[in-house]
């Protein structure tokens, strides 16, 4: 056969084919269709899912660092409430222990007065205990503040102790030579008005900064 009747013939046979089966192509064509809507529409599912629990996850996490958040503010508040609870506490028992201590420190002087009048001239014993040790207790355990003026006295305190100490060691001297319980001499009675008003001076001193210690205090 010629060229051009082969050509011819290829093309009816084609044509037929086509013709024949054009169902089967229209149902290709429609899955087609529907296959890649139902693509999009699972992938814009997927995405929508995924953004959805990213959106939960973010939630959760916020909803946890909010309730951490809130557990440690508490705890804070707590934890201040308690300072502030304890901070009004020491104050008060600060002013309390305050006043007892400059009560023994006026009693000192009077004190180790009528101590040394007992010891040079056999007069009644001092009532009570010392109250120059309750001082020394109450301002090295609860007021570090006045260790200054603290300090002062108690050199005075330890200068007035030495001087009775001496005068005792002069009647125990005199007698040994006489038998008799004889005072110190009178130049050594002489210096008690000296060691006196150091003391006093060193009393004033320490009231002077407890007045000030204590005005702090009743502001805090």
């Amino acid at each position: 056969m010629t060229p051009e009747t082969l050509r011819a013939l290829a093309s009816e046979i084609v044509a037929q084919t086509i013709a024949g089966n054009w169902t089967f192509y229209a149902v290709l064509a429609c899955l087609t269709v529907i296959l890649s809507a139902s693509g999009a529409f699972l992938g814009a599912y997927v995405k929508k899912r995924a953004e959805h629990a990213a959106l939960e996850a973010d939630f959760e996490a916020v909803k946890k660092q909010i309730h951490e958040t809130t557990a440690l503010t508490e705890s804070i508040k707590t934890d201040i409430k308690h300072l502030a609870e304890r901070s009004e506490k020491l104050r008060w028992l600060k002013q309390e222990k305050l006043e007892e201590y400059v009560v023994s420190i006026l009693k000192t002087v009077d004190y180790y007065s009528a101590d040394m009048s007992h010891r040079f001239f056999d007069a009644e014993l001092p009532v009570g205990s010392d109250p120059w040790k309750t001082a020394t207790m109450l301002q090295t355990l609860y007021l570090p503040e006045l260790a200054g003026p603290h300090a002062a006295l108690s050199g005075a305190v330890g200068e007035f102790q030495s001087w009775v100490a001496q005068g005792m060691r002069e009647r125990l001297e005199a007698w040994k030579k006489t038998g008799l319980k004889a005072a110190p001499s009178q130049a050594h009675c002489d210096k008690y008005s000296d060691h006196l008003a150091k003391m006093n001076a060193a009393v004033m001193a320490i009231q002077a900064s407890a007045q000030k210690l204590s005005s702090e205090l009743t502001k805090a």
